[in-house]
């Protein structure tokens, strides 16, 4: 699963405004070669719902609907994503509304592994929101077969020791591990850290995503998914994610090939961000 992209951290860190906006400029420097899928694993406050409001009940569909089945086809799979008009193979997975653990049988974190081996069958990249929950088999899967990981941080000094302290348990955890970057997230304006920050340089690569109001307010109005960020100091720092993700994956092509050569009719119909 070289394509992919584990993004954990420090709770309250910003890691699911970080996973929308990195999966949506790895599509955009890739909408004609890669199919993108983002996952959000938060099953005690499922993602969806507030991530996506302007979209109605029906176009909402859980991903727990495939773990919860005994075999996981491609087919299961493809009708859990949630598609965003304008956005052609560019999907989204996550829990609906009023989900919780409660809701479907418990699913283990092998199920999960093969639930994403059969996902990389029908994309080539896969960025996966992981939720701070000491009990998510599918953040635990993700962190366990992931060629890149990003740790989230806040822009604080205690949020980086936080982030230091527990990045060495993931190279533990996945000896595949080819990069494990820190990404020090900006979320407030007031806090500066300081030049030399040892904690948060050591070991692997450092981004630093700059402070802009204008994700708390995509955030806010639901336009995350859909709306396209202008910052320019935040986009160049997304850039320089998506040019280690590159740098350290090596994905096939096969499904921009499936695409190309016409592929399954059902497939391609639940995957095109214009058939909402």
């Amino acid at each position: 699963m070289d394509g992919l992209i584990a993004v954990w951290g420090v709770p309250g860190s910003g890691k699911t405004a970080v996973s929308a906006c990195l999966a949506k400029k790895i599509y955009d420097m890739n909408r004609e070669e890669k199919r993108v899928a983002v996952i959000f694993t938060d099953l005690y406050v499922p993602v969806l719902p507030y991530l996506l409001p302007a979209f109605k009940k029906e176009e909402i569909r859980s991903v727990g609907n495939a773990l919860a089945k005994p075999v996981i086809t491609k087919t299961d799979i493809l009708k859990c994503i949630v598609t965003v008009p304008g956005k052609k193979n560019f999907g989204i997975l996550g829990f609906a509304d009023g989900e919780n653990s409660n809701t479907f049988p418990a699913f283990s974190s092998e199920k999960c592994m093969l639930f994403l081996e059969t996902l990389f069958e029908i994309v080539d990249i896969v960025v996966v929101d992981c939720s701070s929950n000491t009990s998510d088999p599918l953040k635990e899967a993700a962190l366990a077969c992931c060629r890149v990981c990003f740790c989230v941080c806040n822009n604080d000094m205690k949020s980086v020791s936080w982030a230091a302290s527990r990045k060495r348990e993931i190279h533990i955890l996945n000896e595949s591990l080819r990069e494990h970057v820190t990404l020090v997230n900006s979320s407030r304006c007031d806090v500066i850290l300081p030049e030399k920050c040892t904690p948060v340089k050591e070991g692997g690569e450092f981004i630093c995503l700059p402070y802009t109001g204008e994700i708390n307010k995509r955030w806010h109005d639901g336009t995350l998914m859909t709306g396209e960020v202008r910052d320019r100091d935040f986009s160049n720092a997304l850039l320089s994610a998506v040019t280690i993700i590159d740098r350290k994956t090596d994905t096939s092509d096969s499904a921009a090939d499936l695409l190309n050569n016409g592929g399954a009719s059902g497939d391609r119909a639940l995957y095109d961000g214009d058939s909402l």
